[in-house]
């Protein structure tokens, strides 16, 4: 069976904080931008503050004892791994620079070259989608 490449987004991290879990063995790419967005919401008293923490949670104890620069293996054989943003990737103009949907579209591009592989966005954001296929 050949692996896929999964990208989260942050809403899907924070929909289901154990979302880790349901990838079998294949590889998911979650972009250092999440981490910065979670920690945007960990401290609301709202059901997402709630999510964003229990997914922190969560991930902490997967990454207990792993290097989290290079790779962290789950027990289904699928494995984790964090990207961080390098320079050079260039999206269409008309995105403007600075954003987290931006920064995770581009950390799909740059994973894509690194594995020379598709990969796949996994997000409940419908602009962010159509901003992929474009």
């Amino acid at each position: 069976m050949r692996r896929k490449i999964f990208i989260l987004d942050t809403n899907v991290l924070m929909y289901s904080p154990s979302c880790l879990d349901t990838f079998d063995n294949n590889y998911i790419v979650i972009p250092a931008t999440c981490f910065e967005e979670l920690d945007k919401f960990k401290s609301s008293y709202e059901l997402k503050g709630f999510y964003a923490r229990e997914f922190l949670r969560n991930f902490e104890k997967l990454r207990s004892g792993q290097n989290i620069l290079t790779v962290i293996k789950l027990e289904s054989g699928g494995k984790v791994f964090v990207r961080y943003l390098s320079q050079g990737i260039r999206l269409p103009v008309e995105f403007g620079k600075d954003s987290s949907d931006n920064n995770i579209l581009k950390t799909a591009i740059q994973t894509e070259r690194e594995f020379n592989k598709k990969v796949v966005l996994v997000t409940k954001d419908t602009n962010l989608r159509i901003k992929a296929d474009i």
